[in-house]
């Protein structure tokens, strides 16, 4: 019995000391970030818009058979100063036989410039073949980012363009 009640006041404690860091919850921004690789084909000759409204399937809809959505973020309710991460590796085969090998390596700062909401951070772009290498390390400096309340339709804004391997980066807020 007594085991139980120093475990029940380890519970209680450990408890109480918990509630500052969800007293945060349901409360902040959702930060959405999509990435885009360009087709083959397309490569070098198409130029990604510089904004796209609606949602995440609007915007995939709207570059659909001239870009493959390469990663997508919806964050929980975070703050100014909070860090997103976001890491993908796709090793794959080509139809030659040969392998590839497509990354992201992305840190995302999320933050507060007056009544303005900005994103910024690090990318590296890694394109591996068999006949070529390509990675790219880029800076985005913070952007202001369009902010939409809950029914409003959202504006994606383009981050950055790595023309060496046809990767775009866009991002939207909510409120």
């Amino acid at each position: 019995m007594l085991i139980i009640k120093h475990l029940a006041a380890a519970a209680l404690a450990v408890g109480m000391l918990a509630v500052p860091a969800w007293a945060g919850i349901g409360k902040g921004q959702h930060v959405n970030i999509i990435s885009f690789q360009q087709d083959d084909e397309f490569k070098g000759t198409m130029d990604y818009p510089e904004s796209v409204t609606g949602s995440f399937g609007d915007v995939l809809k709207s570059l659909a058979g001239k870009a493959e959505p390469f990663l997508m973020i919806h964050t929980p309710h975070i703050h100014p100063k909070d860090t997103v991460n976001a890491q993908l590796d796709a090793l794959g085969e080509r139809t030659d036989g040969s392998m590839e090998d497509d990354g992201l390596n992305c840190e995302f700062l999320f933050d507060e410039a007056g009544k303005a909401f900005t994103l910024g951070g690090v990318c590296h772009v890694i394109y591996a073949g068999e006949k070529d290498n390509t990675t790219d390390k880029f800076i985005l400096k913070p952007q202001a980012i369009p902010s939409t309340g809950k029914h409003e339709t959202p504006v994606w804004k383009r981050l950055f363009v790595n023309a060496a391997t046809g990767t775009a980066f866009y991002a939207s807020i909510e409120r």
